[in-house]
């Protein structure tokens, strides 16, 4: 259960990590 956790901490940072590069992009 607590893999899963820091499993979905780490998507939820990896995807603002993108969105932040899009923006970036843009």
């Amino acid at each position: 259960m607590g893999m899963n956790n820091w499993n979905i901490a780490q998507m939820r940072i990896f995807w603002q990590y993108t969105a932040i590069i899009r923006k970036e992009a843009l």
